[in-house]
């Protein structure tokens, strides 16, 4: 079962000791990759994950054998962040009832923050060592493939400069996201095909971007949760209920940064 137990601390697993076997000999193997603060994770996050197994799968060609959730270092500088422990926690009682999805600490136990493109080649680098097998249990023609999933917000602020003057991203991460892949979920108000048509990072990349629409509308983030929270009220339904007694318990509803 994924996510099974709890980190206390930060505590270093192999990301490759789960993933399924037995992937169809003529589809081209894929993780999933969601990085994200995950504070706190919620169904919006994992519906994500969900319908962008979905749609690779609906293309014919494609078999998903896992995901990850790769919770940010507490350094990444989002006032909003709860203890990185506490992340990992609620991340990995999220999907503990899932019989794809896991939660990969390495992000989180490093030094400081990582950008999102070394999560994603640490990913692409530490996977090729896993022997795969096909629907015959003779070994796999293909290396596995990492995409990223996100939001097209996530593309859109590609060509972000930040008050410095200096990228939000930097070319070279850009340019892994884009040659590994990535599943992209369409947001109201973003014209996706505009966004990848005007970089040319993503337009010489569109073979390795998937773009889909929501299965259902989702608003639910984080944010919203936390209001909730801060408020008073209920959140049965925005969050999975393991992590909402995991809040409660740890008293996580009271932390000052989450107050706003």
């Amino acid at each position: 079962m994924a996510g099974r137990g709890l980190w206390q601390g930060l505590k270093l697993v192999g990301c490759a000791v789960w993933l399924r076997r037995g992937v169809p000999r003529d589809k081209e193997p894929v993780v999933l990759i969601a990085c994200g603060s995950f504070s706190p994770v919620t169904l919006m996050h994992l519906r994500l994950l969900e319908d962008a197994r979905d749609t690779l799968h609906a293309q014919g060609h494609r078999h998903v054998i896992g995901g990850y959730l790769s919770p940010t270092h507490d350094k990444y500088g989002k006032k909003t962040l709860a203890l990185g422990h506490h992340r990992l926690n609620m991340t990995a009682l999220a999907v503990e009832d899932s019989e794809w999805l896991n939660v990969d600490v390495w992000e989180n136990a490093q030094s400081g923050w990582t950008p999102t493109a070394l999560v994603l080649d640490r990913f692409e680098r530490a996977l090729q060592a896993v022997a795969l097998t096909d629907e015959h249990g003779d070994p796999h023609p293909k290396p596995i493939k990492v995409m990223l999933t996100c939001g097209a917000d996530l593309l859109d602020s590609f060509e972000t400069i930040k008050e410095d003057g200096s990228p939000l991203w930097q070319p070279a991460h850009q340019d892994i996201i884009a040659r590994n892949g990535i599943v992209c979920l369409e947001r109201q108000g973003t014209d996706i095909d505009e966004v990848i048509a005007r970089q040319d990072v993503l337009a010489r990349n569109r073979a390795n971007i998937v773009v889909f629409p929501p299965a259902v509308t989702n608003s639910i983030s984080s944010t919203t949760v936390r209001r909730q929270l801060a408020q008073g009220r209920s959140v049965r339904y925005l969050i999975p209920r393991p992590v909402e007694d995991y809040i409660y318990r740890h008293q996580l509803h009271r932390l000052p940064n989450w107050q706003a």
